[in-house]
């Protein structure tokens, strides 16, 4: 990997959401905000009125997902979560997702700057965890060959400097 740090997703201001092709699924947060600042806000608790509780955590380059009851989601086209940056460095692409449920299979995709995670026809026990872990872009460092063209150009200006700060001398 290249000596530059990778962007991180710590700052980020993110809302999240709770989807489901049931009408009538709803969900609301336990002692957190929506939105959130990744590492500054506590991590977020969702519950949905079907009785699902999950912890929202972002670390600087992946999402976890921590079952906090028995989760047993709506079935239909999709059941999980949305989370989109409203502020701060974009998700990146996904390089992988995982579940502690070893039959379990999670599908995590990204639409635009909006993140989905489905958990649809997955039941989950208590403690159990799904994590998604991002490829986020690394700070651009200019290639060697650019820094050698600046090191020269330095060194000409400063030539050029002592060269007109000497006085001038006179033939006799």
């Amino acid at each position: 990997m290249d000596a530059t740090k990778a962007a991180t997703l710590t700052g980020d201001v993110i809302s999240a959401s709770y989807l489901s092709s049931n009408p009538s699924a709803a969900f609301s947060f336990l002692e957190s905000s929506n939105p959130f600042t990744v590492g500054v806000d506590p991590d977020p608790l969702l519950a949905t009125n079907d009785g699902n509780i999950v912890g929202i955590h972002f670390g600087p380059t992946s999402l976890t997902l921590k079952m906090g009851a028995d989760y047993f989601p709506q079935s239909g086209s999709f059941a999980g979560l949305q989370f989109n940056i409203l502020s701060g460095t974009p998700f990146g692409s996904i390089s992988s997702t995982h579940s502690s449920n070893p039959n379990a299979s999670i599908f995590a995709f990204l639409l635009g700057d909006k993140l989905f995670v489905d958990l649809d026809s997955n039941i989950f026990a208590l403690g159990d965890t799904v994590t998604v872990n991002f490829a986020l872009p690394v700070a651009a460092v200019p290639e060697p060959s650019t820094w050698a063209m600046m090191v020269v150009g330095f060194c000409g200006l400063g030539w050029l400097a002592r060269r007109r700060s000497k006085p001038l001398q006179r033939a006799a």
